[in-house]
């Protein structure tokens, strides 16, 4: 269904934001995205990141082994996120949690935009994106390597997939 949604946006020449309204929108989210992007690329210097998210995973990536820290609470539930740090890290850079952070948000304005959509409509899609990713604390803690974006992605969706099974229901179509 995706590849076919996006093979028909594509042929009818890419209308996601047909109105004057839903391209402004479109812009004011794009002028913070772009400042993240920018910021995002800055050295590792964030609180949560070199305290937990990102120095359990090199401390477990150097022991060869996940492993309990008493001294590191928030670290001994590591979220699957976190483990995907251990690709970075592996390579020698602590950076690849900025980037998924960054990755999953992309994926966590997609999953809003379609779910919204899927409920009420393109306009109100482009509302709740507005009202999501406008507000100060995403430029405060979306170039940070954190694991919030990704599990507000998997939430979104996993509501998105529980409204697309409910519609196929026999009660939803009568």
């Amino acid at each position: 269904q995706t590849a076919r949604a996006l093979a028909g946006w594509r042929a009818a020449g890419l209308p996601t934001a047909p109105e004057r309204g839903q391209r402004l929108i479109l812009a004011l989210l794009l002028v913070p995205f772009v400042y993240v992007l920018a910021r995002s690329m800055l050295p590792l210097t964030d609180w949560d990141a070199v305290v937990y998210h990102v120095s359990a995973v090199k401390l477990e990536l150097l022991q060869h082994q996940l492993l309990p820290l008493p001294y590191l609470p928030l670290a001994n539930a590591p979220s699957a996120v976190e483990m995907l740090y251990l690709l970075g890290l592996a390579a020698g850079s602590d950076g690849l949690g900025k980037v998924l952070d960054l990755g999953f948000a992309l994926l966590l304005a997609l999953a809003i935009y379609g779910l919204a959509r899927r409920l009420s409509g393109r306009t109100p899609a482009w509302y709740a994106l507005l009202f999501c990713f406008s507000s100060f604390w995403i430029i405060a803690v979306l170039p940070l390597a954190l694991t919030d974006f990704a599990m507000a992605f998997f939430l979104v969706a996993g509501v998105g997939d529980g409204c697309a099974w409910a519609a196929r229901l026999p009660l939803a179509a009568e």
